[in-house]
């Protein structure tokens, strides 16, 4: 059904995850589908993710802790043997100070970072299909700010401490759609080591507290490279389990609300992988983020009698589809651009 992007083949035929699809398709165009993004997110924009950062950060511990420096073989054990949050603290007290440690994660993230324009970028399409956002915010593990960084200036962060920026661009105050950081930002306050995520004064996070309710009331909520490492946002969603549980209904669980986008390195990764989110109450769709965006994209502005494409022969008043595609392909000529972006150029430009 998709030129480009196909289901893995050990997924068999898809049918369940093209439902998903168009599960998550209906409700961006209702304006009720939600994203948290985690490190797999930033991965192809040379960002270190999971194990990779702790490595980094436990070779700024080793040169002040000891004499020799371990290999890369056992800094990599080290890494796989102690949680993030864990070695960040190790580095933290070994500095003397949280501002040392952002200071030094901030260097490590940021070294080789180049933003992947080809995913962002089709991210911010997706939301912006229709001219006006498609979504109320985003959430975000991630210390980077890449999505802030669109030529097109249609996000604005959120830190820990931005309440009041937060209620502005809920109340439109801001004409941007917020990226809410739930770990914090640079330059701000930043939720890095174990001692911070766990201090009783976090349950008063304004940003967790709106990732609560989101989660709680949107009707799909898409975690994309998200790996559910993080404590507090695992104890909000163990939290909602069983509600979610609950939102899951006939033979293929075909209503399930919350999806897990994430690639499996094989079969046997994807199966295990399936029966750990099903028992979460989720789905686990086998793309990496590219992939997935990809596919939805296609889902929502090119599928055969798809709302939006039933929606601009309304607005160019063609009632016939053959006149519709022919109109389509003439511009994507034009334009040297695909199909269903010249038919997002006729949505937003309303006529040709």
């Amino acid at each position: 059904m998709d030129n480009e992007v196909k289901w893995p083949d050990y997924v068999g035929a898809g049918h369940v995850l093209d439902q998903a699809m168009n599960k998550v398709k209906e409700a961006l165009y209702n304006k009720r589908a939600d994203f948290l993004f985690g490190s797999g997110m930033s991965k192809s924009s040379k960002v270190p993710i999971g194990t990779e950062l702790s490595v980094r950060l436990l070779e700024e511990f080793f040169p002040r802790a000891s004499t020799s420096k371990p290999e890369e073989t056992t800094l990599k054990s080290l890494a796989q043997k102690y949680p993030l949050e864990v070695v960040a603290e190790a580095v933290k007290q070994m500095m003397g100070g949280e501002e040392k440690l952002t200071k030094s994660v901030e260097a490590v993230l940021f070294k080789n970072q180049k933003r992947d324009d080809d995913l962002y970028n089709l991210f911010s399409s997706i939301c912006f299909l229709e001219g006006e956002p498609l979504v109320d915010q985003i959430f975000t593990t991630n210390f980077d700010c890449l999505f802030e960084e669109d030529t097109g200036k249609k996000w604005v962060p959120i830190g820990i401490e931005d309440n009041e920026k937060l209620r502005k661009t809920k109340r439109r105050e801001i004409p941007k759609i917020p990226v809410i950081h739930l770990h914090g930002l640079f330059k701000q306050r930043c939720i890095i080591a174990e001692t911070d995520i766990f201090e009783q004064k976090r349950v008063t996070n304004t940003s967790l507290m709106e990732f609560e309710h989101v989660l709680a009331n949107s009707d799909v909520f898409v975690f994309v490279g998200y790996s559910m490492s993080d404590p507090d946002i695992r104890a909000i969603y163990m939290r909602w389990r069983k509600n979610i549980l609950g939102r899951k209904y006939g033979p293929n669980n075909e209503d399930t609300a919350v999806f897990v986008v994430s690639p499996p390195d094989n079969g046997f990764d994807y199966t295990v992988g399936s029966s750990m989110w099903g028992a979460r109450g989720a789905l686990l769709i086998p793309l990496d983020a590219l992939s997935f965006f990809k596919k939805l994209k296609h889902f929502m502005v090119y599928e055969s009698g798809s709302k939006k494409l039933e929606d601009l022969k309304d607005i160019l008043k063609i009632e016939d589809e053959a006149v519709l595609g022919d109109k389509v392909d003439r511009l994507a000529r034009l334009l040297r651009v695909k199909k269903e972006d010249a038919i997002q150029f006729l949505f937003v430009a309303r006529s040709f």
